[in-house]
């Protein structure tokens, strides 16, 4: 298996300090050799006072906002790597957790970077409007009214799917693919369900066959379907899940520590045939494990890399198949990311466990918890995503809220001062939310866009390459 990239220009290599270390690397202590990546610089309640954007946000100035690659087994906090960042909804009906409501096969599903699986609305003039976006490592892409996808951003594997591999900082004006109901990203590929079948198509970094095509080859634009019957996607930096309509969990990439769940380690170039996990209605799958909703029970199962207790089994033993015993229960959805996962419950509460170095776990400490915690972090939310090492949620009442690391400016506070529990409103009015590796996106009840965080490759979209630590409007629409 090639090396995986955490970053899209140096190569590092990066080590974890086992059940200590969440986006920040100091030494490895479970003796697991490191990822390498390229890496650059580095670089996923209602209420509040509101401010005025700082200039060059590209918002109007009276436009309130209240206050507030490829991944490594670890990070050291500069630089690092992230899927499409985990994400989840509570809301019954198809999507993942950024849009109106999670995908899934008959409830409640989603994850990070996916779009709600609604039919497209073409009735928005030239499909303008943003149904929801979808945040990778380095690139983002928006699923727009029409069903056609843009993406911008970081290149270099093509997973912007426009055929070449140049980087991107504003939106092309074009689709890439049209007719779609839901996009994933992973750290440096992109896939999407399209058409009335639920196929699967992807396209980008193919060193593990995350693009399932049965090969190890990268692809600039998107490939032929991979399978049908799909509900909802989940892409991490190196494998990609599908949950199938009828509830079954397949896998496929890179699977060294068991995140397909298949019983093995052994990488997958192409989807299986047998289902890891039957009766599921939630899949999350972030860098090296994967958790199911399960729909019988309302019950968490993950399985894969556990050095930080990110399984919720109490441990911090590996697992390369789906358990058999619920690790919470009244499970709405179910966001993974690196080395945490958060859970929604069906009542609207937040639940975190894992790592927590950077304070992710929201709880205000940065003590690591292998289980899921009896009370909730927070009440009345809609959705929660999942960077590499901050967390964002949407409350019911469409505002923004973020926690953890803040390097670039992720958590869309105006500074980047790193935060343990869940900060002001940063944004209102929002409808989807997404998280890539170091940045953060939303797509407004307007239909607008608007990104903050890490943008040395363009993600942000609008135009620059600086850093932006407040909600900016991604230039989508002339």
């Amino acid at each position: 298996m090639s090396v995986p990239r955490l970053e899209p220009s140096i190569r590092l290599f990066w080590i974890f300090a086992v059940g200590v270390t969440a986006g920040v690397a100091t030494g490895c202590q479970d003796g697991r050799p490191s990822r390498a990546m390229d890496g650059g610089a580095g670089n996923s309640g209602a209420g509040g006072s509101s401010v005025t954007p700082a200039d060059g946000d590209g918002l109007p100035r009276d436009t309130a906002l209240p206050c507030g690659d490829r991944p490594g087994r670890c990070d050291d906090g500069s630089s690092g790597g992230s899927g499409g960042g985990g994400g989840s909804d509570r809301d019954a009906g198809s999507g993942d957790a950024q849009g109106g409501g999670p995908s899934d096969a008959g409830g409640d599903l989603g994850w990070a970077g996916m779009s709600d699986a609604v039919p497209p609305d073409a009735t928005t003039a030239a499909g303008c409007g943003v149904r929801v976006i979808a945040a990778g490592d380095g690139h983002t892409c928006a699923l727009m009214r029409s069903g056609g996808v843009r993406c911008w951003g970081f290149n270099g594997d093509g997973q912007l799917g426009d055929g070449t591999m140049t980087d991107r900082p504003l939106p092309p004006g074009a689709d890439v693919l049209t007719d779609a109901h839901q996009i994933d990203l992973g750290g440096y590929h992109s896939c999407a369900i399209v058409g009335s079948a639920g196929a699967v198509r992807c396209w980008g970094d193919n060193s593990s066959g995350q693009l399932g095509d049965g090969t190890r080859s990268s692809r600039a634009r998107p490939g032929g379907d991979l399978l049908t019957g799909v509900a909802a996607l989940s892409s991490a930096p190196l494998h990609t899940c599908a949950l199938t309509k009828a509830g079954g969990v397949r896998c496929w990439g890179g699977n060294d520590l068991g995140q397909l769940g298949d019983g093995t380690t052994a990488e997958r170039t192409s989807p299986p045939t047998v289902d890891a996990v039957t009766g599921a209605i939630a899949v999350s799958s972030r860098y090296y494990h994967t958790c199911a909703v399960m729909k019988a029970s309302g019950g968490v199962r993950c399985w894969g890399a556990n050095e930080s207790g990110q399984l919720g089994d109490g441990t911090m033993l590996d697992r390369p198949t789906s358990p058999a015993n619920d690790v919470a229960t009244g499970i709405a959805t179910v966001a993974a990311a690196h080395i945490h996962t958060c859970a929604l419950t069906v009542t609207g509460g937040l639940r975190c466990w894992g790592g927590n170095t950077n304070g992710e776990l929201g709880d205000g400490t940065t003590t690591i918890r292998p289980m899921p915690p009896a009370s909730d972090a927070m009440a009345g939310i809609h959705s929660v995503v999942t960077g590499f090492s901050h967390v964002c949620v949407l409350t019911t009442a469409g505002a923004v809220r973020c926690w953890g690391s803040n390097d670039y400016g992720q958590l869309g506070d105006g500074t980047k001062a790193a935060r343990r529990s869940p900060g002001a409103d940063v944004v209102t009015g929002v409808e989807s939310l997404a998280a890539g590796t170091w940045h953060t996106c939303a797509v407004l009840r307007t239909g607008a866009a608007v990104c903050w965080g890490r943008n040395e490759y363009g993600a942000i979209g609008d135009g620059s390459k600086t850093d932006r630590s407040r909600p900016t409007a991604t230039k989508l629409c002339p």
